[in-house]
């Protein structure tokens, strides 16, 4: 089956005919497991690269990690933050059409229940989200940071966007559900 990650107050009403998968801090563990539907599962840690492959859409709070890792496997996304960095991702996601950004801290049942059936019922989330996936995977992030890094202390000079790297590194700029 495939599976939806979500957030945790709003099982009730959102995915009654899904498998829902979240992640939650251990301490709150023992005060939410009386309260979900049979659908849904609470997680002190769920390993995304084993769940990710059968993800249909990811709702998520913005933070930076799920939502690369999301989008790194071209998962769609429902974001709702509104501290730290997660605005700013939040409207980089809705700006590049991978997912929807709710704009809410906290949102309602009815805005996570429609952004996520908006989403499977849309595919261009899921095809910009792949597209964002496969743009990561032509990359080796890690020897392009080498790379850059080492050419900035041997020069001292910032390098900047779209600076030619070499020729073969070019430069580039949580919750599951399942139907």
């Amino acid at each position: 089956p495939r599976v939806h990650i979500g957030i945790v107050p709003h099982y009730g009403g959102v995915l009654l005919h899904a498998n829902v998968i979240t992640v939650v801090d251990e301490p709150a563990l023992p005060h939410t497991r009386g309260v979900l539907p049979a659908n849904a599962r609470l997680e002190p840690f769920i390993p995304f690269d084993q769940i990710m492959p059968h993800v249909d859409v990811m709702i998520t709070n913005g933070g930076y990690g799920g939502v690369q890792f999301a989008l790194a496997h071209g998962v769609p996304l429902v974001v709702a933050g509104t501290t730290e960095e997660k605005p700013e991702i939040a409207a980089r996601v809705a700006w590049s059409d991978a997912g929807i950004n709710l704009k809410a801290k906290s949102p309602t049942t009815e805005q996570i229940r429609t952004a996520v059936r908006s989403i499977l019922a849309d595919p261009r989330y899921r095809q910009n989200a792949q597209s964002i996936g496969a743009d990561y995977a032509r990359h080796n992030a890690p020897e392009e940071a080498a790379v850059l890094l080492e050419r900035l202390a041997a020069t001292g000079q910032p390098v900047l966007r779209g600076a030619p790297v070499g020729s073969s590194l070019p430069l580039h700029t949580e919750t599951a559900i399942t139907r």
